[in-house]
């Protein structure tokens, strides 16, 4: 069983937690539950930008104030049943594959499971073509990988992509690790 976390405001209205990412104390995905009225009532305290805290239900321990990322979340709100509601708020450039930005969160059960999402949205982010058994090598010249803790997930990764030109100056050093050979005729085939 998962654990569950209390989100509260500064004056103490709170709903609940089973899932969340954050990284450093920006809220990148986050899943409320609760009554409406409290699920609703933080929605709109993160969305505003405002501090909420995720706190240990009942003992109110390991509290962390976090905030909205300053990109644009979105929001999902679903009534579960009457009186209840369920929330997703996201920001959607860390967790589409497709969007602008260079920095992405991965999460799955397993390091594979990741590392196969990663290899999914290097191959669209990029026109270089890659092979399958490049995946690792990729994800180890990225600019910046870090765990990040994710209550609810087994694994999170965040990257952030390196540029297109630094890649494939990066391949073309790389040499022996990536067969030269087969980079030349992929390229060309």
């Amino acid at each position: 069983m998962e654990p569950i976390r209390e989100v509260r405001s500064i004056d103490t209205v709170g709903c609940r937690t089973d899932r969340y990412i954050t990284v450093g104390r920006e809220i990148r995905f986050i899943s409320l539950f609760g009554s409406s009225t409290r699920v609703n009532t933080i929605k709109a305290i993160i969305l505003k930008g405002e501090i909420v805290y995720l706190q240990d239900c009942w003992t109110g321990r390991n509290h962390l104030a976090v905030t909205r990322t300053n990109r644009q979340l979105k929001a999902m709100t679903r009534q579960i049943t009457y009186g209840v509601a369920h929330c997703l708020l996201y920001a959607p450039d860390y967790l589409a594959p497709e969007g602008e930005f260079a920095e992405k969160i991965f999460f799955g059960d397993s390091k594979e499971q990741i590392l196969e999402k990663f290899y999914y949205v290097a191959q669209n982010r990029y026109s270089t073509p890659f092979m399958t058994a490049w995946a690792e090598w990729l994800l180890s010249q990225m600019d910046q990988t870090e765990e990040i803790n994710a209550l609810g997930f087994n694994q999170v990764l965040g990257i952030k992509f390196l540029e297109e030109e630094d890649l494939e100056e990066r391949m073309f050093e790389a040499g022996a690790p990536l067969s030269a050979g087969a980079i030349a005729i992929a390229m060309n085939g």
